[in-house]
Formats: C-alpha cells, sequence, structure tokens
C-alpha cells in the first residue's frame, strides 16, 4: 500500500498502481532472481555494502536512485513514507536490513489499507 498512497498523493489514480504495470512490475522487481532491484536486495541482505554489490552487478539498479528521487519528495510534500525511509537508510549504509525490518515491525499499529474501493 505504500507505493499505492505515495503513488496517490502526488495524483495518481489507485486502480493504475493494481494492474500489470504497477503490481506486476512490483513483483517482478521484488521475486525474480533475474531482477537487479531484487539482487541487491539479496546482497543487501546477506550484509553486502551497496557499493560491493553494485559493483558486482557491474550494471545501473534503477531502485536505487529512485529511491532517492521519492525521499526528496516525501521531504518537501512532508508525506510519510516508512519502508522508502528505511530502504533510503539501508542504501546509505546507515542501518543493516535487520534493523530496517526492525524498525519497521515495531512501529505503532495502525490501518495502512485506506482510499482504495474495488
Amino acid at each position: 500500500p505504500e507505493m499505492v498512497q505515495v503513488g496517490v498523493h502526488l495524483g495518481g489514480r489507485p486502480e493504475t498502481f493494481y494492474g500489470l504495470s504497477g503490481l506486476g512490475d512490483l513483483l517482478t522487481t521484488c521475486y525474480s532472481a533475474l531482477s537487479r532491484n531484487y539482487r541487491l536486495g539479496y546482497g543487501l541482505g546477506q550484509g553486502q555494502g551497496l557499493e560491493a554489490v553494485l559493483s558486482n552487478l557491474a550494471t545501473t539498479v534503477e531502485g536505487v536512485n529512485t529511491t532517492k528521487a521519492v525521499i526528496h519528495v516525501g521531504d518537501r510534500t512532508g508525506f510519510p513514507m516508512p519502508i522508502i525511509r528505511q530502504v533510503h537508510h539501508l542504501l546509505q549504509g546507515e542501518i543493516s536490513a535487520f534493523e530496517a525490518v526492525s524498525r519497521l515491525i515495531e512501529r505503532h499499529l495502525k490501518p495502512e489499507f485506506t482510499g482504495f474501493d474495488p
């Protein structure tokens, strides 16, 4: 839902994110071992640093620049993005993957799925 919330905040329509170009692309990049974003996340999860993983991949990983861009939008608009912020901290080498997940799990529980009525 965070991806949808950010997109809607920026003027997108919720249903766009639940089609192939949204959810389909997200699932592919998250679960395909051929995905550069997946391989980056896997390396970071194994404790490697960003530069080490990127040098092994020897290619552009779009999620790195996308995360930076979305963080700038969030900072400018004040829109909360807890998952994206933790990913950003991880990419900056400020925290480990374990710490990022721990911070998200320890957040106060609240409804997160709003704004879309299928």
